[in-house]
């Protein structure tokens, strides 16, 4: 069975439109990286959390970005307090 892989990013924000600003201005990082697509959502009883669902073709590629120095520097400026990063096969779409 053919797989692509969904990197679940959960963030704890100090503003989620500062966020959400910087994660729109990385998008063509995100690209250039292999990302297919991403959707941001949180819940309204956790409003600074932030979770990123990121498409990628394959594991490898998600796990290069997830570990981009880049990455981590843009997100510290974002204001993100902590962040976790779980690498999941999508199975069904």
């Amino acid at each position: 069975m053919a797989t692509s892989t969904l990197l679940l990013a959960r963030y704890e924000v100090q503003d989620v439109d500062r966020f959400v600003a910087a994660f729109d201005g990385y998008e063509a990082t995100r690209r250039e990286a292999g990302a297919t697509g991403a959707r941001l959502v949180r819940s309204p009883d956790a409003p600074g959390t932030v979770i990123a669902l990121i498409d990628f073709p394959d594991r490898p590629a998600a796990r290069a970005f997830a570990e981009l120095p880049d990455r981590l520097r843009t997100l510290e400026a974002a204001g993100v307090r902590s962040r976790t990063d779980e690498l999941c096969e999508v199975i069904r779409m």
